[in-house]
């Protein structure tokens, strides 16, 4: 073996079983490509890989620069491996002798060339390009590179003949790293701790092997301040990276660190060039740290610990040129609608002034379209008074946490703005504030909510004022509650023609909802259905609007019978049902999910989804919802023979004693909590065999159902 050391940190005490295995089960194979970066330990598991062999030993051949050279590297061969001379004669040019030596290897002769990127490019190419073509039998040939090797493998590759391991197989795991810790200097080191640094380093062998050192000069506070800027690895980067960059190269890597994620145009507006993906695509292919980004074709990020040390490259040269990096950052994402972005450029920046600019546009846009978590999210970065001190944000700051159900927060923007109100300085005029404060009763206290009249007077004050859209929608909602169906779907109709007209996609679909529920429930099914299984197939899966539409088929295919696909959507929307602002349609999906795994005899997981639900409606005050849940989980109950459980739930509700002061003896102006409530007391009277009071309560909800034209629930109380 060469005695030329590998110039990267050496962690040989820790011995990659794993991989030392994946090489022995490579040496099938003619080629074996070992591909990844400077310091992930290529060389020295080469070695261990050597030292763990029993019989024939692989000749290993540490490559140096001057073996692109033909005539260096026969030399560099033969000195390794004297007895290869006689394979060819004195007297023959170097080419065709190496050519003769190589063609000539023993059998089961393994060759390794390790470092291989330094003979890259050069006529020791051209020469191992023709071996490849006729690669003599039973010889197994082991490239180890920092870059993909410029040789005609795809044939090879296509009759599965090639081996590969890949930067990602080399990373040490956080168990690696705890194991190498103990080895090394018995440092001990928790799980939490192993898992830290291999976070920070991404399991990169190198920048382990200095996060040891700094731990083991500090203790574990060193690793505090460690990254790609510490100046052990800043000094590795730059001899084994930079180093080997052309200065074109650099300058796009440096450019780049103020970014997460990157491509090629982005990387054109950053540096006001053309021509970056082809420099990106050849780095990336260069293991230079550059990582092709799997879900998006022709972006990329640095390794974490590089693009820490980019960064400190970069302000170092001019502290200004990150922030015009940032905003130029700004722009590009802003022009292409990728507001996340936008945002984390313009903070970055330190640009309080642009970074409110950009929430602003951003805010506005996710609240159109539904993405009231992104809004939560990034207000949290923002003190409250500086949003608030744009005028833009106000409305949809609070319109967003109270659909994202985040209430209290909700309730201290109102708070704020009364308080500001108070001390002369108006954040939104008086219809806007009163509209706000009515939606969040709508959500947080549908119960009182139900109960208003003062509703038509708002809207009469609103009419002329741009909120009145939106006003209208509250008025639907409020009167598809009180079961006044006609009324709440020609608001519902004008206010959904209104709001696609300002582009308001998200509150547009709630009003396909509410006009998909006055059809249901008077009975015209038909319109139900076309209509729902419309929305639910032509809007992207990715919108929030398709929790809605996704919500509507559960319940609609229940409906028909169609337990098994409505039980499939179940399983796709509740891991992002509780994402949605629609307590409406999570109480649907619970409830009918539950009502699905009771059906498929899974008893346990019926009860788990209405002990869910509960949990959902503890954060408002939702008397409507709690009925339906109240009642779904006393009519299961009652079919499994719980008696004790039910008693529970009827205590809770206080049936009894709403019985006995006669709440079901006549009828009463209909509220689905009235309803509900008396069928789950009906249910609670059958269990107790007093069929004829269960009977007399259940016909007055149905005269109540009957008077209002509740089709849909009048048809399963009759049934009752």
């Amino acid at each position: 073996m060469s005695q030329e050391t590998p110039n990267e940190p050496d962690h040989g005490l820790l011995v990659r079983s794993a991989l030392i295995k994946k090489l022995d089960q490579a040496a099938c194979k003619p080629v074996t490509v070992i591909l990844a970066p400077a310091g992930a330990g290529k060389s020295v598991l080469l070695r261990q890989w050597s030292e763990s062999l029993n019989g024939h030993k692989p000749l290993v051949m540490s490559l140096r620069r001057k073996d692109a050279s033909v005539q260096e590297f026969l030399s560099h061969l033969l000195q390794l491996a004297p007895s290869l001379s006689a394979i060819s004669g004195p007297g023959q040019e170097a080419t065709s002798r190496l050519h003769s030596v190589l063609s000539g290897l023993p059998p089961e002769t393994t060759l390794v060339l390790d470092n291989f990127e330094h003979i890259n490019h050069g006529p020791m190419i051209d020469v191992l390009r023709d071996l490849l073509t006729e690669f003599p039998q039973d010889v197994h040939l082991v490239l180890s590179s920092r870059s993909m090797p410029d040789l005609p493998l795809s044939r090879l590759d296509l009759g599965g003949l090639v081996a590969r391991l890949g930067s990602e197989d080399l990373q040490l795991s956080s168990t690696d790293i705890a194991a190498l810790a103990h080895l090394s200097s018995e440092l001990p080191m928790n799980d939490r701790q192993a898992t830290a640094l291999a976070s920070r380093t991404e399991g990169w062998t190198a920048g382990v092997i200095f996060g040891l050192q700094a731990i083991e000069a500090c203790g574990h506070k060193g690793l505090g301040g460690f990254g790609g800027s510490a100046q052990p690895v800043a000094q590795y980067l730059e001899d084994e990276v930079m180093d080997h960059l052309d200065s074109a190269d650099q300058q796009l890597l440096e450019k780049l660190s103020v970014c997460g994620q990157f491509s090629g145009p982005l990387a054109d507006a950053l540096l006001g060039t053309k021509g970056s993906a082809r420099s990106l695509e050849k780095l990336s292919r260069q293991e230079l740290f550059v990582i092709p980004v799997a879900s998006l074709p022709g972006w990329y990020r640095l390794h974490t610990t590089v693009q820490q040390f980019l960064y400190a490259r970069l302000s170092i040269k001019g502290p200004d040129e990150a922030t015009r990096l940032h905003r130029k950052a700004v722009c590009w994402h802003r022009q292409r609608g990728d507001y996340e972005a936008a945002l984390a450029h313009a903070t970055a920046s330190g640009d309080n002034l642009l970074s409110l600019s950009v929430l602003e546009e951003s805010v506005g846009f996710w609240c159109r379209e539904g993405h009231f978590n992104k809004v939560v999210e990034w207000a949290r970065r923002f003190p409250d008074q500086d949003m608030l001190s744009v005028p833009g944000l106000v409305v949809p700051l609070i319109r967003s946490h109270t659909l994202a159900r985040r209430f209290s927060r909700a309730q201290r923007y109102v708070d704020l703005i009364k308080q500001n109100l108070a001390h002369g300085t108006r954040l939104c005029d008086d219809i806007t504030l009163r509209y706000l404060e009515l939606k969040l009763e709508l959500f947080q206290d549908d119960t009182d909510f139900r109960k208003r009249k003062d509703l038509e007077d708002f809207l009469e004050h609103a009419r002329d004022h741009w909120i009145y859209p939106f006003a209208l929608a509250v008025s639907a909602y409020h009167h598809a509650q009180n079961a006044r169906f006609d009324l709440a779907l020609r608001h519902a109709q004008s206010a959904r023609e209104a709001l696609l007209s300002t582009d308001q996609n998200f509150l547009a679909s709630y009003m396909d909802l509410i006009i998909a529920m006055c059809n249901r429930n008077t009975g015209r099914i038909t319109e139900v259905i076309r209509d729902i299984r419309e929305a639910y197939e032509t809007t992207p899966e990715s919108s929030p609007a398709h929790h809605l539409y996704s919500a509507g088929m559960v319940v609609m295919l229940y409906e028909q019978n169609r337990e098994q696909e409505a039980a499939d959507i179940c399983s796709e929307l509740l891991p992002v049902l509780d994402q949605t602002s629609a307590t409406e349609a999570v109480t649907a999906v619970y409830l009918v999910g539950s009502r699905v795994y009771r059906s498929c005899g899974n008893q346990s997981a019926a009860r788990r989804m209405l002990d869910q639900l509960a949990s959902v409606l503890y954060t408002g005050n939702y008397e409507r919802f709690v009925s339906q849940l109240t009642c779904e989980t006393i009519r299961q109950q009652l079919a499994d023979g719980q008696k004790d459980q039910m008693e529970r739930f009827r205590e809770v509700r206080r049936l009894r004693e709403l019985l006995e002061a006669g709440e079901w003896d006549k009828p009463q102006p209909y509220t689905e909590t009235w309803e509900r409530d008396g069928i789950a007391t009906a249910y609670w009277l059958i269990q107790h065999q007093r069929y004829n009071t269960a009977r007399r309560v259940l016909k007055v909800i149905a005269n109540v159902l009957e008077q209002v034209g509740f089709v849909n629930r009048l048809i399963i109380v009759r049934a009752l």
